[in-house]
């Protein structure tokens, strides 16, 4: 993720990580205000925030908000609710192996 995104990212959103909630803190648009929540539902039920013409999904943005870095792997949802982006709910997916044991 390039730096221009993280920053309008840091700018633009203010994430609650005992809720998991994440609010405009500007205006992005004249029909969403200040204080709204961000996003919307995707057809598959995850939530994504359209940033600088680029839908990101809120997960890898809660990540990024809570940990001061965009994840280095896909983030899952510890309880399997995707709508629920408190911190403490999100892990990085560890990529399998690469080391095979011998049989």
């Amino acid at each position: 993720m390039s730096t221009d995104y993280l920053t309008a990212i840091d700018n633009l959103l203010r994430y609650d990580e005992d809720t998991g909630e994440i609010f405009w803190r500007r205006r992005p648009c004249n029909r969403v205000r200040a204080g709204d929540p961000a996003g919307s539902l995707d057809r598959n039920g995850r939530l994504k925030i359209g940033i600088a013409g680029r839908l990101l999904d809120a997960h890898d943005i809660a990540w990024f908000l809570g940990h001061g870095e965009w994840p280095v792997a896909p983030v899952e949802h510890a309880n399997g609710d995707t709508l629920d982006n408190r911190i403490e709910n999100l892990a990085l997916i560890e990529p399998p192996s690469l080391v095979q044991t011998p049989h």
